[in-house]
């Protein structure tokens, strides 16, 4: 975030709540409890077109922030085509255990803390620099699933979801949404919503959301790429 982001919601903190000290960065529920949690609910999904034709090979990812049909919160979004098949990318969003690696500015520390198929519980850290406060949560991913996509072609895209099961924010939904182009070629969209607890400007939100989306979206670009250039070089 930038500074002027960390000033307004740390100011904002200590007006409504005595935030946690550094070292409190949230104890992470034993296993059983996490396996009978529920995700705190969010609103129906609905993919956004991808709108391929205007994006760009190799070019960094388009951001913006909406709100899906029907609902009022807005989402940041970002959007990138990716030179590699479905099947490399989606790999690599659902590599959690490297999610720290895709935004290392925006974790402290990101480590999946409970895998039983189709579910994966990730615990993160968000610190923010100013005042000792670290925001914390445990999401629940389920595996990537086919939904029906909402292009004039129409179609299916796959979707990798995230909810939040517990944790100092109140809301959480992060949504990888894949869509083959070709053999070759895969769009990405990021769309993420965070709930905080304190008041904050909704401009701040909004850029601070969709630069994470932007920053995730170029991150698995980039991991893509290694991965895809490592592969070619065992053949």
């Amino acid at each position: 975030m930038r500074p002027i982001v960390f000033a307004t919601i740390l100011l904002s903190s200590l007006v409504v709540a005595s935030p946690a000290p550094a070292a409190d960065a949230g104890s992470i529920p034993k296993l059983a409890d996490l396996a009978a949690m529920k995700p705190v609910a969010t609103a129906v999904f609905v993919p956004r077109p991808f709108e391929v034709d205007g994006l760009k090979d190799g070019s960094p990812a388009v951001r913006s922030n909406w709100v899906m049909p029907g609902q009022r919160e807005r989402y940041g979004h970002a959007v990138a085509l990716i030179d590699a098949p479905i099947a490399s990318v989606l790999a690599q969003v659902s590599s959690f255990a490297h999610y720290k690696e895709l935004v290392p500015s925006k974790f402290n520390t990101a480590r999946v803390v409970r895998k039983k198929a189709p579910e994966t519980d990730l615990y993160v850290q968000v610190p923010l620099k100013i005042g000792g406060i670290v925001l914390w949560g445990v999401t629940r991913f389920m595996a990537a699933h086919a939904v029906e996509s909402s292009d004039e072609g129409g179609g299916d895209v796959e979707v990798l979801e995230g909810k939040l099961l517990t944790g100092n924010f109140s809301q959480f939904h992060l949504i990888w949404t894949l869509k083959s182009v070709d053999a070759t070629h895969t769009a990405l969209a990021c769309d993420m919503l965070l709930g905080l607890d304190v008041p904050a400007p909704q401009g701040a939100v909004d850029e601070e959301l969709r630069d994470a989306c932007g920053q995730g979206v170029d991150g698995v670009a980039t991991r893509v790429a290694v991965a895809e250039k490592a592969r070619a070089g065992k053949k």
